[in-house]
């Protein structure tokens, strides 16, 4: 009789655990979409940062084009200056700096 008591409490024991098992294994699911979800959210923040970085890094580069392409004016306007014959020249030159 002894035995079979200890053989009940004994399964008891185990179904409590299987049931806290089935408890935990049940949860994953909405666990894992859970996850799935702040991956999802997680991605489109850093596609929508890569965007902005793409476009001001294009800004930058046009800006960079745009410095040389006045650095380059300024100096064909201090070489003509420097050639200058006369006023007049000079003159235009000066406006042109």
């Amino acid at each position: 009789m002894k035995d079979k008591l200890r053989a009940l409490v004994r399964l008891a024991e185990i179904d409590a655990s299987a049931r806290h098992l089935e408890e935990q294994i049940s949860g994953i699911p909405i666990e894992l979409e859970q996850r799935r979800q702040a991956v999802a959210a997680l991605e489109a923040l850093v596609g929508g940062q890569k965007t902005e970085m793409d476009e001001a890094e294009a800004l930058r580069q046009a800006q960079q084009e745009d410095l040389k392409q006045r650095s380059d004016m300024l100096a064909r306007s201090r070489a003509k200056s420097a050639k200058a014959r006369n006023m007049r020249e000079a003159d235009a030159a000066e406006r042109e700096l």
